[in-house]
C-alpha cells in the first residue's frame, strides 16, 4: 500500500507538495490550538497528536531523499553504515573499526538499527537521522513548555521543526556524524533547563544525572561537540553552585548527580578500551589525530564569519532559518531587562549555547556545511526562550488600559512567529524538491553499480571487502564488512608524519581477514582520490608486493580496479 502511495505523490510535484504542506498545517494547527486558551478538553489538543504530527512533518518533506536508497554527495554516511556491519561482527571500537573523526557514538544506533530490522541501507540511516532531529524539536518544546507552557511552546518550536522538515539538503537529511551530538546535547539542555526550577527548589538530581551522563558521551560521537557539551557543564555547574536557597547538601547532591553523570560515560569506554588492549590505537587515533586535524585548518579565525557565511549557502535552507532566527533573538534580547529572572538565565544560557556551537562548527576549519547541524537545536531554543520572554514582558508593560496590553502582546507574538516562520516558508515554496521522481523509478530498492556486481561474482555477503581509496559504498552495496578497520585510506596515502603507521595497520589487518576480493578506489569519478599514480596502491610498496602474490586483477571499471584471492574463482 505505502509503494503505490508513495508512487502516485513522486509523479507529481503538485501532488507531493499539497501532502507535504498539509501535514506541516495540521502541526501548525495543533500548536495553534492548543495556545488558545482551553474551553472543552479536545483530542486535537493532545501533546501526542502534536508530537506525531511534528514527525510526520519532517517525514512529508524528506520521504523522497530517505528513499533515494544510494549514496548521495558525501560518503560519510556510507562510512557510518559499514562501520554498523563490521561492528556487528567485530564489536571492539578503533580494533575493528576506527571512526577518525567520529566515535562509536555516532555508529552505535546504526548497529542497533541492523540488529532490531536485520538490515542497514540508506533509507534507514536517514529515518534514524530524522528520528534524532525529531527528539531535538520535542526536547525544545519541553523545554519552553516548562519557561511559558506548552501553548506558546508549541508555536515557538515551529521555527525549529521547520528548518527539520523544509531543508532537504544532503547535508542534514543523509545520516551524519552531527546528529548524535546534537540529539545529546538537547537532551542534556531540556533537563537542565526543567531541572533548574524556581529559586529555592530542590533540583531534580535524576535529571541531572541523565543530563550528565548525555554531556558525558558527547565526545565519544564527535570530539567537535565536546566545546558544546562544555559550556553545557560549566553553566550547570555554576547555576547549581548559585542555589544558595537550597541548602548546601542539596547543592552538594545536585553536583554529584550531575557530575558523576559526565564522567561515567568517559569512565567506562575508557576502561573498555584499555581491557580489549586497543588503548593505542585510541589515543593515536581518536585524541593525537584529531588535534592534528584541527590543526590543519582551511580558513584562519579571522576568516569564520565569512566561512560561516559561505557554508549556510551551501547547506539549503540553513542560511534562512539562522538569519532571521538570530535576528529576532537580538531583538528581543533587546527586552531582557523585563524578562524574569529565570527567563533571564534561560537565554543566557541559550545564547551561551548557540555561540559555542557556532565556535564549534568553525573549529576544524574546513567548510562542510552539515557541520551546521551542530547550531540548529541552539539557534531554535534561543529563539524560542528570547521570543517567548519578549512575549510575556509585554504583560508588565504598563498601560491605561488591558486592551492595550493585550494587543501589544499578540502584536508581540505574531512579529516574531512570523519572523521565525515566513521566511523559511518562502524559501521552501521556492525550493525544487531534491530526488523527487526517483521513487518511481527505484521503488526505493538499494542500488548497486556495475562495480559491485562484480565484486559479487566472486564473494559472498558476509564476507569482508578490501578497499583502497575511499569508496564505502562498496560495503552497502555488496554486504559484505569492512577487511581493514578504516572505511577509507586517505590517512595511509595523504602526507602526513603518521603515514607509515596507518599503511603498516592497514596491512596488518588486510594480511589477517584475508578478503576474497580487494579493490583499489582510486581513479576518474571515485570519491578524493583519482590520480592512481599519485594514490593508487602502487605507493605503498609492500602492499603492492602482498597484492601480487595474493590477488589478481579481474577488472578495471568505473575508475576502480577489482582483484580476487588467487583461490577464489
Amino acid at each position: 500500500m505505502w509503494a503505490g502511495i508513495l508512487t502516485w505523490l513522486d509523479a507529481s510535484p503538485a501532488r507531493f507538495e499539497t501532502a507535504a504542506w498539509a501535514v506541516f498545517a495540521m502541526a501548525a494547527a495543533a500548536a495553534a490550538a492548543a495556545a488558545i486558551p482551553p474551553g472543552v478538553r479536545r483530542w486535537w489538543r493532545s501533546p501526542a497528536i502534536f508530537a506525531g504530527l511534528s514527525l510526520l512533518s519532517i517525514l512529508a518533506f524528506r520521504w523522497p531523499v530517505l528513499c533515494d536508497n544510494r549514496e548521495l554527495v558525501d560518503p560519510d554516511e556510507s562510512q557510518m553504515m559499514s562501520a554498523a556491519m563490521t561492528l556487528d561482527r567485530d564489536p571492539l571500537y578503533w580494533k575493528s573499526v576506527d571512526g577518525q573523526t567520529r566515535g562509536p557514538m555516532d555508529d552505535w544506533p546504526l548497529l542497533a538499527l541492523l540488529r532490531l530490522t536485520g538490515r542497514v541501507d540508506y533509507t534507514g540511516a536517514r529515518l534514524v537521522s530524522a528520528s534524532l532531529a525529531w527528539v531535538c524539536v520535542l526536547c525544545a518544546w519541553l523545554a519552553l513548555a516548562h519557561l511559558f507552557g506548552d501553548g506558546w511552546a508549541r508555536l515557538l518550536v515551529l521555527p525549529l521543526l521547520a528548518v527539520h522538515a523544509f531543508s532537504d539538503s544532503w547535508s542534514f537529511v543523509a545520516y551524519g556524524s552531527e546528529h548524535v551530538p546534537d540529539a545529546l546535547v538537547a537532551l542534556a539542555s531540556a533537563l537542565l533547563l526543567i531541572s533548574w526550577g524556581a529559586p529555592g527548589r530542590i533540583p531534580n538530581t535524576i535529571g541531572l544525572l541523565i543530563a550528565g551522563l548525555a554531556l558525558g558521551a558527547v565526545p565519544f560521537a564527535k570530539p567537535q561537540g565536546a566545546p558544546i557539551a562544555a559550556w553545557v557543564v560549566i553553566f550547570a555547574v555554576w547555576q547549581i553552585a548559585r542555589q544558595e536557597e537550597s541548602g548546601r547538601h542539596a547543592r552538594t547532591c545536585s553536583m554529584a548527580a550531575l557530575l558523576g553523570g559526565v564522567v561515567a560515560v568517559p569512565a567506562i569506554i575508557l576502561l573498555w578500551v584499555g581491557a580489549s588492549g586497543t588503548w593505542r590505537d585510541f589515543y593515536e587515533s581518536y585524541i593525537l589525530d584529531n588535534i592534528r586535524y584541527a590543526g590543519a585548518r582551511t580558513f584562519s579565525w579571522a576568516q569564520a564569519p565569512a566561512a560561516l557565511e559561505r557554508m549556510s549557502e551551501l547547506g539549503w535552507g540553513s542560511r534562512t532559518f539562522f538569519a532571521w532566527l538570530l535576528a529576532s533573538s537580538m531583538v528581543a534580547l533587546l527586552a531582557s531587562p523585563l524578562f524574569s529572572p529565570t527567563q533571564r538565565r534561560s537565554a543566557a544560557f541559550a545564547a551561551g549555547l548557540t555561540v559555542a556551537s557556532a565556535w564549534a562548527v568553525a573549529a576544524p576549519g574546513r567548510l562542510f556545511p552539515h557541520y551546521l547541524q551542530l547550531v540548529f537545536f541552539p539557534a531554535g531554543l534561543l529563539f524560542g526562550i528570547s521570543a517567548g520572554a519578549a512575549i510575556d514582558a509585554t504583560r508588565r508593560i504598563p498601560a491605561s488600559r488591558p486592551v492595550l496590553r493585550t494587543f501589544a502582546r499578540a502584536a508581540t507574538a505574531v512579529g516574531f512567529l512570523a519572523a521565525g516562520l515566513g521566511p523559511q516558508i518562502i524559501w521552501r515554496t521556492h525550493e525544487a524538491q531534491a530526488s523527487l521522481g526517483r521513487y518511481a523509478g527505484t521503488r526505493g530498492l538499494l542500488q548497486r553499480s556495475a562495480v559491485a556486481d562484480e565484486i559479487l561474482k566472486h564473494a559472498r555477503g558476509g564476507e569482508r571487502l578490501g578497499v583502497w581509496g575511499w569508496d564505502p559504498k562498496l560495503w552497502i552495496q555488496t554486504g559484505l564488512v569492512q577487511a581493514t578497520r578504516d572505511g577509507n585510506t586517505s590517512r595511509q596515502i595523504d602526507m602526513t608524519q603518521s603515514r607509515a603507521r596507518y599503511q603498516e595497520r592497514y596491512l596488518s589487518d588486510l594480511m589477517q581477514s584475508r578478503p576474497p576480493v580487494l579493490v583499489d578506489a582510486v581513479g576518474e569519478g571515485n570519491f578524493s582520490f583519482h590520480d592512481r599514480y599519485a594514490s593508487g596502491h602502487e605507493i605503498f610498496g609492500d602492499l603492492n608486493d602482498y597484492l601480487r602474490a595474493n590477488y589478481r586483477q579481474v577488472a578495471d571499471m568505473e575508475g576502480t580496479r577489482i582483484y580476487v584471492r588467487n583461490d577464489r574463482p
